[in-house]
């Protein structure tokens, strides 16, 4: 008998239980099954078999004890963020919609055999990538899904590190080239523009690489802050300069909230204005001829302030529900660390907390909370 009293009309998957003495005779049904076992444990993956409740029955992990998962579902021992949105629990929230891991469990469930992959944003600001590959087995007569789940974490970000490097620091490269060249057959007036040109590319160059050395650090917890008196309209003023004179920009306008309450804040200058950077260049990408981008600031008291990036475009839903996942892009594959490194380095290290809202009638906005202070100490 499955334990239904909360989960009524859960999306997308459904949220009954099984109890845990049903949970226990099945787990006992699977470790004898010689077959299953010498299949499980034989593989290097991780595995664990789930029955049509999705709860897990049978684990080969190592690293957990298996009276420790008995029960739980997937997101519940990763520690998916979402795991608690719904009552239901994992695979019942709205997040869920968009989870590979679920949509494979499900198919096999039905099935059919199903590889797809899947970001988890944890518990504890954690992005994870995996890969999972899901089977339909019967044991016993009743029906469950062996599925074992990769991590492929360092594959996504060598993929993103080459897009990276191979096309954008290449095409900068190019850029500088093409510049260079020309300038050896112009007269002293083109040269003159032209200095000014190959001087912009090259800064371009070089906060792109800096920038995914920032990424790399923060990652393994190595980034360190330098701690400073920061005024918030120069960080504005600094970045509207930046990208109005960027190509991407071109017939976008970039403008500052005249109602803007600036104030001065203790903070990592650098990690803040690739923060407020990132945030304008994303709605750059987003918006379309014409459009108005506004940048600004409200004061949230003595200890917090708030910034805000505006454009008028609205996301997809899909697109709001995956947004600070790592390796979720709408550009295509292999990108996706504009956000998500907007959200680590927010919150990791500056203490504050990034959210957005996105409606047809409003458009877009994201807002980044700041504390007013944050310790001078480097973060170890």
């Amino acid at each position: 008998m499955l334990e239904k009293d909360l989960y009524m009309n859960t999306y997308p998957a459904p949220a009954e239980r099984a109890p845990q003495k049903i949970i226990l005779e099945q787990a006992n049904i699977v470790k004898n099954d010689p077959v299953i076992c010498d299949f499980v444990n034989y593989l290097p993956e991780t595995l664990v078999v789930l029955n049509e409740q999705r709860q897990i029955v049978y684990s080969n992990s190592t690293a957990l004890q298996q009276e420790d998962i008995l029960g739980k579902r997937p997101g519940e021992f990763l520690n998916c963020a979402h795991k608690n949105d719904s009552a239901g629990g994992c695979g019942t929230s709205e997040f869920c919609s968009t989870c590979g891991a679920l949509n494979a469990i499900l198919n096999s469930l039905n099935g059919l055999k199903d590889i797809q992959e899947c970001r988890i944003l944890t518990g504890t600001g954690d992005s994870l990538d995996f890969r999972v590959m899901s089977s339909p087995v019967q044991i016993a007569g009743n029906k469950y899904a062996i599925v074992a789940i990769s991590n492929i974490a360092d594959e996504k970000r060598r993929l993103a590190l080459e897009r990276i490097f191979f096309h954008d620091v290449l095409n900068t490269a190019s850029g500088i080239k093409s510049i260079a060249h020309l300038i050896s057959g112009s007269d002293p007036e083109e040269v003159k523009e032209l200095v000014g040109y190959l001087g912009k590319l090259s800064d371009q160059l070089i906060d792109e690489i800096q920038s995914q050395r920032q990424l790399t650090l923060a990652e393994n917890n190595e980034l360190k802050l330098d701690v400073t008196s920061v005024f918030i309209d120069d960080i504005f003023s600094f970045v509207v300069e930046q990208y109005s004179n960027s190509d991407i920009a071109h017939n976008i306008t970039l403008q500052i909230d005249a109602a803007s309450q600036f104030a001065l804040l203790k903070t990592d200058m650098t990690i803040l204005r690739r923060i407020i950077g990132n945030l304008v260049k994303n709605a750059i990408e987003a918006s379309k001829k014409g459009d108005v981008i506004t940048i600004g600031c409200i004061s949230s008291g003595n200890s917090a302030i708030k910034l805000k990036v505006h454009n008028p475009g609205v996301m997809p839903k899909e697109v709001q529900l995956q947004v600070f996942s790592r390796s979720f892009s709408t550009k295509g594959t292999n990108r996706g660390l504009g956000t998500y490194s907007i959200k680590l380095l927010t919150e990791k290290y500056l203490k504050g907390k990034v959210y957005f809202e996105s409606t047809e009638r409003n458009g877009t906005t994201f807002f980044v909370e700041l504390p007013k202070e944050i310790e001078e100490k480097p973060l170890t």
